[in-house]
């Protein structure tokens, strides 16, 4: 019996091993499919916080054959030709173009919105944020690293992550970020009564008599004011 070890494609190329060469097409077929897979991630697949970033209605990416692209919604559409509505952001228009002017047409993904949506979360330069905001920002990051790992946005995302994880790690020391520097917690306290005790004596250089109880010729003012003095006294509790 004669076992068969090896393909060979010509005289002058070597034995291959079969499960080696089989192997190889597999992972050749995985990496092909990899942006199909990532494709097909519905809204459904997503939680309810990152569904929040999709719009109502489903766009289309149009590449022109003259390379000009548009986002639009198909709102009809005949053998001929596609009737879109274009929203810019400032003006809505109709437009109708035809298909033998398409190049390429395509959904556009829910990966697409979802990495639009997380462009708004940044980390402020000179103040930390709530323990929460950074909880809930870092899961949708997670979120979306773990849904759509190979996409372009992946890289400026997972940058972003690290920030919000490293202000994070920081605020769980108890540390805060005043002015943008990060500081300890008497620190931080010492700084926050002395900037509050600076916006109270301006507003009691606008309002004389904002200080006395039965002032409140401004309402407005009288709560702002109200609110600082309490939260000093907070702070000097502490």
């Amino acid at each position: 019996m004669t076992i068969v070890t090896g393909l060979r494609y010509n005289d002058g190329m070597k034995f291959i091993n079969p499960l080696l060469f089989a192997c190889s097409l597999l992972f050749m077929v995985a990496v092909r499919y990899v942006g199909a897979d990532t494709a097909r991630i519905s809204a459904d697949d997503l939680s309810e916080t990152a569904r929040r970033f999709l719009p109502d209605t489903e766009s289309v990416d149009i590449v022109l054959t003259d390379g000009r692209r548009i986002r639009a919604e198909i709102i009809e559409e005949t053998e001929a030709s596609y009737v879109l509505r274009v929203d810019t952001g400032t003006i809505v228009t109709r437009r109708t173009v035809n298909r033998d002017d398409i190049a390429d047409l395509r959904p556009v993904s829910v990966g697409e919105y979802f990495a639009a949506g997380l462009k708004r979360f940044d980390v402020d330069p000179q103040t930390s944020l709530p323990p929460e905001h950074y909880r809930r920002v870092l899961e949708l990051f997670d979120e979306y690293l773990a849904k759509f790992p190979d996409t372009e946005d992946a890289g400026w995302i997972e940058e972003r992550r690290d920030a919000f994880r490293e202000e994070y790690h920081n605020i769980s020391r108890g540390m805060q970020k005043i002015e943008g520097e990060w500081l300890t917690p008497v620190r931080a306290a010492v700084l926050r009564f002395d900037r509050i005790t600076r916006e109270m004596s301006e507003m009691t250089t606008r309002f004389p008599n904002i200080a006395g109880a039965d002032w409140n010729e401004n309402p407005a003012a009288r709560r702002q004011y109200d609110e600082l003095r309490d939260e000093r006294r907070a702070i000097a509790r502490q």
